[in-house]
């Protein structure tokens, strides 16, 4: 069994989608903030090679807002 500790690559990609989920749509800049500045996870190259990572999961899409770029929650809320 692999544990995931802080830095792990594997827990800072799970703790963006989760992020990701929660908010339904979220820039980049925002999740670099909250990851990269305030949560100090990871490098901004880290984070962002993580996020090209992200790039490829079915249920998280990408929306290209000029030079923005926008995380969206694919997943159907279950009431």
């Amino acid at each position: 069994m692999k544990r995931l500790t802080r830095s792990s690559k594997e827990y800072i990609k799970s703790f963006i989608i989760s992020y990701i989920r929660k908010y339904e749509k979220i820039s980049a800049l925002q999740l670099k903030e909250i990851i990269v500045d305030e949560q100090n996870f990871c490098s901004k190259s880290s984070f962002y090679r993580i996020l090209e990572e992200i790039d490829q999961i079915d249920d998280i899409g990408v929306i290209r807002q000029g030079k923005e770029k926008m995380y969206i929650s694919k997943t159907i809320k279950q009431m």
